[in-house]
């Protein structure tokens, strides 16, 4: 499975960058995602089978924990596309 760990972008900027995104399209061409689609990579991980991305989940929690954060739910913190 293709792998990596993002952040959500908090709403009102996903919004503003949405916004954007539709003013910029009404005068150039390129591929515009939709807003349900932002998010801040930190890192791809590429192909990893379901091991690996358990050992990238404890990595990702023992992460968190010693900057005193709770891991966000695991969707939002570890995507699999």
């Amino acid at each position: 499975m293709r792998t990596f760990i993002a952040l959500d972008l908090p709403p009102g900027f996903a919004d503003d960058a949405a916004a954007l995104a539709r003013r910029l399209s009404a005068s150039m061409e390129g591929r515009f995602l939709p807003r349900d689609t932002y998010h801040l990579t930190l890192a791809f991980l590429g192909e990893v089978d379901e091991a690996q991305a358990a050992r990238a989940a404890d990595a990702l929690d023992a992460a968190c924990a010693q900057v005193g954060q709770e891991r966000p739910p695991a969707r939002a913190a570890l995507r699999v596309d």
